[in-house]
């Protein structure tokens, strides 16, 4: 370890001098292996994963057809259903989604809900129905 060299200036310690009085290099911060006069990761880096954390993908299923769809927490439902609806060539208001696996009775997912709300977790499953006509939907069926 060198000491990288210093201007002088008043109050302080003379160039090569570690701060606290002792001529030893403080040590180093990272795990074993780091190279010499790392101290740590930056914040842009932190920032990154804690970003990439939250970022996740569902897989919303129609009969034979699967989409997959970066979604995060705060995202509602009904913004999903607008992309959903770009995918398809559909109008947002003529598809419903529910989550839920194929033994047990789907939960219909309101447009103002958000991912986190519903704790949706990363590649879950969530099915896709269009409205038929009138009032009437399609079945949640895969083929």
């Amino acid at each position: 370890w060198a000491p990288l060299p210093r201007a002088r200036v008043a109050g302080f310690p003379s160039p090569g001098c570690h701060p606290l009085g002792s001529e030893t290099p403080p040590p180093v911060v990272g795990p074993p292996g780091t190279p010499p006069g790392f101290r740590g990761w930056g914040w842009g880096l932190r920032a990154t994963l804690r970003v990439a954390a939250m970022s996740m993908y569902v897989r919303i299923k129609r009969k034979n057809q699967t989409v997959f769809m970066h979604v995060e927490p705060p995202d509602t439902f009904g913004s999903i259903k607008a992309k959903c609806g770009e995918v398809f060539d559909v109008p947002a208001a003529s598809i419903n989604l529910y989550a839920g696996t194929t033994d047990e009775q789907p939960v219909e997912l309101a447009d103002l809900a958000t991912v986190g709300d519903q704790q949706i977790e990363n590649d879950a499953v969530i099915f896709m129905v269009f409205k038929k006509g009138g009032d009437s939907w399609e079945n949640i069926e895969l083929l």
